[in-house]
């Protein structure tokens, strides 16, 4: 096949790109979480964030965590009540009770 440019390094990736995407994203070993908000514009749906369930998966829906919280796709990563989630999922013996705090980004 003849492709010329960002073209051709496409149709070469075809294969491997294949490859990846086959099976789940979720290998067993690690563990996955995911947060996700109802208002991303960014990612949409915003439920394409989610992992397909497993038992190493923890996929949260911050507005089921936290109503009061309206932070979009670029808010997540300045929101408190993100930073709580955080740092309980990486410090679980060390986790303090989640406190929803009211929060928004005017759409970002």
């Amino acid at each position: 096949m003849w492709a010329a440019g960002p073209a051709r390094i496409i149709c070469r990736a075809r294969p491997f790109l294949a490859k990846l995407n086959d099976g789940p994203v979720a290998v067993p070993g690690p563990t996955y979480t995911t947060i996700v908000t109802r208002y991303d514009t960014v990612v949409t749906p915003y439920t394409s964030g989610l992992l397909a369930p497993a038992p190493n998966v923890t996929n949260i829906v911050l507005q089921d965590k936290c109503g009061l919280d309206f932070a979009g796709h670029l808010g997540l990563a300045i929101d408190p009540n993100v930073a709580q989630l955080v740092l309980n999922r990486l410090d679980p013996e060390g986790s303090k009770p989640f406190r929803c705090r009211p929060f928004t980004t005017l759409g970002i």
